[in-house]
């Protein structure tokens, strides 16, 4: 097993002025979510994980995929209502801790608005056994999205506020393509809660 690399992050208000760019086996571990902020005004997703070797092209394989990464105890907001705050392309067992995932949504449906972004490779190489655990998504169109082969997920103890939508699986999967021609699968959903959904 690789070494873990830790970064912390001690409680104050920290800019993003580009993606951040989370490999595996990384350890993003801040105060607590009301302390540790992180605030995105940047073109494009706030926080990618990314694969080994990342930016060389990758090789599609579940053993370079991202994978082992923890994220803990931040906010993550963003000021645009086009968005994504977590882009997760293939993430494989990592977890994610007391988050707030913060956006602009007011009412204006815009379909880059999304708290949790999920994507799969292939039905093989996917976002798989990933554990969301208190995390509060709020002001986003979709709070959490895949049409993808993703498998194994758990969402626990989760707050979605003041979205469009709360949980969208499949929507838009065309059934043949690689990386959709099962769905999202395999989903464990316990004790959320949800309000103004709108």
């Amino acid at each position: 097993i690789r070494t873990r690399i830790t970064l912390e992050l001690p409680a104050g208000k920290y800019k993003l002025t580009a993606t951040l760019y989370i490999p595996s086996y990384a350890n993003i571990v801040g105060a607590g979510k009301e302390k540790t902020v992180l605030s995105s005004s940047v073109a494009g997703t706030a926080i990618q994980f990314v694969h080994d070797g990342y930016p060389t092209a990758w090789d599609n394989s579940a053993l370079t995929q991202p994978r082992h990464i923890l994220l803990k105890g931040i906010s993550i907001l963003v000021n645009n209502a086009d968005r994504n705050i977590l882009q997760l392309n293939s993430v494989s067992e990592s977890r994610f801790e007391n988050l707030y995932l913060g956006g602009t949504y007011s009412g204006t449906f815009n379909a880059n608005s999304i708290g949790i972004a999920m994507t799969a490779f292939s039905d093989t190489v996917n976002c798989y056994h990933n554990i969301f655990k208190d995390v509060k998504i709020y002001g986003c169109s979709y709070a959490v999205f895949s049409r993808d082969d993703i498998n194994e997920n758990v969402f626990e103890d989760c707050i979605i506020s003041n979205v469009r939508q709360g949980y969208v699986f499949g929507f838009g999967a065309n059934g043949s393509s690689i990386g959709q021609r099962f769905g999202p699968r395999n989903t464990r959903i316990e004790r959320n809660a949800f309000g103004s959904v709108r």
